[in-house]
């Protein structure tokens, strides 16, 4: 073996492990002797695609495959970089290329997998899911792949999306196994769904906000089950659940827990496990509403804030967080809100509490008559609001699961490819009897929507 090979499969060793400093290294050092060495201007590359410098992933991948052509990782790298930007019919063309020259390369056929989901192409994408998956399983070590485990939970997405849930909850717990990071609480058995009488159950969040007011209606079924349950939940939702009647105890995230023995548990789980171990399907989806509800004191102090003035009071969310990997086809412009700024008998409040640079391009003050946002202090305040206004019309971020959550009427801005929880092709949600989904016919097509919104709107308008 020669020295440069020697170094590069030691910066191959780095990279799987996650030090891409010392991978950078070895390979500027590589290049310092063969500057046009592909395998180091490609790592190169995969290196500047984990660090988010798209551009440089793409000169730099690109220059790999101009000086060696067959190398199928190469096109399938080069095709993670397309889809990163958003270019999903030239991701899906470089993992072709990549097939192409290796039909049996599982990464590739995940990869096309997402590439199609991305279009909303659901039969397409789970062929390659599941040829992805039969080829994964030709190693004696591919549950220890994450790409495996990744492909496990994006079948779980489509299965959910069609309302098979069946099939889609048990492939949903693969989402631990894959990039999804659970917390970790020492000591506890993982719960089985079987009844617990004279134990103690810990059910703990683990994604967005969203997601736990869409699965916090499970718990009183748990209660029923028998035993104790210890709800574990994050600084923003704890005044505004702890009336819920659904738990023995409160733990709010990040406080330090003692050793009492109200303290202790028996048994765990995920909240977003909760709908398997319960035997949840589309007919048998707890969706009596509300299930939550705003704090009286608050409802009436914010009842004051909003008092004055005639017409129907209609609070707007544009933007959801950016670390949602889903951001950029969920979130929209504040100037798309315009259209709905002359609807005669609207008043238009802000619920967004942050301003994001990329969604705010126009001054809140051309869209609202109040800007609410930097007075709501957690969730609890946003309740007492919502119970204040006659309608919500959001992008899918978490305030639509709260509305839903409180029998509070709702207008859900759904993207062409949607959330698995919004199912396709429904206007209605079966989650949330109060909500209307408006979706896109096309990817980044939100202008049929506001004019749909606003036809919608202007009825309601008047027949309030």
């Amino acid at each position: 073996m020669t020295d440069i090979q020697q170094i590069l499969q030691t910066v191959v060793q780095h990279l799987s492990g996650g030090n891409l400093h010392e991978a950078e290294k070895g390979c500027r050092k590589v290049l310092t002797v063969q500057p046009e060495n592909p395998d180091a201007l490609h790592i190169l590359g995969v290196i500047a695609f984990k660090v988010g410098r798209l551009d440089a992933a793409r000169e730099l991948i690109s220059k790999a495959i101009s000086l060696f052509p067959n190398n199928p990782s190469f096109y399938t790298n080069l095709g993670n970089v397309h889809q990163a930007c958003n270019e999903t019919p030239e991701a899906i063309a470089q993992y072709q290329k990549a097939l192409a020259l290796n039909p049996e390369n599982p990464h590739a056929h995940s990869n096309l997998g997402v590439a199609y989901k991305a279009l909303g192409l659901t039969q397409k994408a789970m062929e390659n899911f599941d040829a992805a998956l039969s080829r994964y399983e030709k190693h004696p070590d591919f549950h220890t792949d994450p790409g495996y485990a990744d492909c496990r939970l994006n079948r779980a997405l489509i299965f959910l999306v069609k309302g098979n849930f069946a099939a889609g909850w048990p492939e949903f717990e693969w989402r631990f196994s894959s990039s999804h990071t659970p917390p970790t609480f020492p000591g506890g058995k993982i719960w089985d769904g079987t009844p617990f009488p004279g134990k103690t159950l810990l059910v703990y969040e683990e994604q967005g906000h969203g997601d736990t007011f869409q699965c916090i209606r499970f718990l009183p079924m748990l209660k029923e089950l028998g035993g104790h349950v210890i709800l574990e939940i994050s600084p923003a939702l704890a005044r505004l659940v702890s009336s819920f009647d659904g738990f023995d105890r409160l733990w709010i995230k990040n406080d330090a827990k003692d050793t009492r023995d109200l303290d202790q548990f028996d048994l765990k789980i995920p909240m977003m496990s909760l709908p398997r171990l319960l035997n949840t399907t589309l007919d048998t989806i707890p969706s009596k509403v509300p299930y939550l509800k705003a704090d009286d004191t608050l409802t009436r102090i914010w009842g004051e804030r909003l008092s004055g003035g005639r017409g129907m009071k209609v609070g707007v969310c544009w933007a959801g967080s950016p670390a949602n990997k889903n951001d950029r086809n969920r979130s929209i412009p504040l100037s798309a809100f315009s259209e709905l700024v002359s609807v005669p008998g609207v008043r238009l409040f802000s619920l967004q509490l942050e301003k994001y640079d990329r969604w705010t391009d126009t001054d809140p003050a051309n869209i609202f008559e109040l800007d609410l946002g930097e007075e709501i202090s957690d969730f609890a305040d946003t309740a007492a609001i919502l119970a204040n206004l006659d309608l919500l019309i959001s992008v899918d971020t978490s305030v639509v699961h709260l509305a839903g959550a409180l029998g509070a009427k709702v207008w859900t801005l759904i993207p062409f490819v949607p959330d698995w929880r919004w199912l396709l092709d429904r206007e209605d949600s079966p989650w949330y009897p109060g909500m209307r989904l408006f979706r896109q016919k096309g990817r980044g097509e939100w202008k049929q929507v506001f004019r749909q919104i606003r036809a919608a709107l202007t009825q309601a308008s008047n027949q309030g």
